[in-house]
């Protein structure tokens, strides 16, 4: 058994003293400043708590291989990227368990802007498994496209203010829903759609299971695909 002094045992006390009908955990992982698995059991078995895990990131077959061993240890697992359910056997006693749901957004934060002075914007990264985004951006700055394009690493992004800024005054916004292992619903996908703007999405299964495409947003097939869309809305 293995308790940490600085959360295990703060969470158990607290859970002593304030009898929740549940806890839940966002972006839970072993790390020593998250409950370890050994807390969470004595809570749920001694306590009769029940807990759920909020992922944020489930489009990749590693992520489910490393939950295994400890994936019956939350009474609920809450997914927001995945509707799809990819990688999830649905004969695993776990699947039970799945709540599908989506990445909850600030509509104080996205919100639309007054004036949609950015014809077209995408901020975003481009590294690692996203580096195919790459050609499609360039692609569009070479054919002048207006609008603002950012692909700076996340420690170089703008701050969340200010993206949420310009994600308000856009007329068009730009999403990649290509993931490390399948298609993924990214955070993006809500956030433009709060902001007012038109979602030029990729198309894929995950969106058009939550979303219905050329009447919720517009779904493209290439960067040639991309570029006559937006000058076709934008006239």
């Amino acid at each position: 058994l293995y308790l940490s002094p600085i959360s295990d045992l703060q969470l158990i006390y607290k859970c002593l003293r304030l009898r929740p009908h549940a806890v839940v955990l966002s972006s839970w992982w072993h790390a020593p400043t998250h409950p370890s698995i050994d807390s969470i059991r004595i809570i749920r078995e001694k306590l009769g708590i029940p807990f759920a895990a909020i992922w944020w990131d489930t489009c990749s077959e590693s992520f489910w291989r490393s939950l295994e061993p400890v994936k019956m240890e939350f009474d609920a697992h809450v997914i927001v990227d995945n509707p799809c359910l990819y990688f999830i056997d649905p004969n695993d006693p776990v699947f039970g368990r799945v709540l599908n749901l989506w990445v909850p957004e600030d509509e104080s934060t996205f919100k639309p802007s007054r004036v949609k002075d950015v014809p077209v914007s995408f901020l975003g990264q481009v590294s690692s498994y996203r580096s195919y985004r790459s050609e499609t951006i360039q692609h569009l700055m070479d054919m002048n496209v207006p609008g603002y394009f950012s692909t700076q690493e996340r420690k170089s992004q703008v701050t969340h203010a200010e993206y949420a800024n310009i994600m308000g005054r856009s007329k068009m916004s730009l999403n990649f829903s290509a993931s490390v292992s399948c298609h993924q619903v990214k955070s993006r996908v809500w956030e433009v759609l709060l902001s007012g703007a038109m979602l030029l999405e990729s198309a894929n299964e995950q969106t058009s299971t939550v979303l219905t495409p050329m009447k919720d947003y517009v779904p493209f097939n290439s960067k040639e695909d991309l570029l006559e869309k937006i000058c076709y809305y934008l006239e």
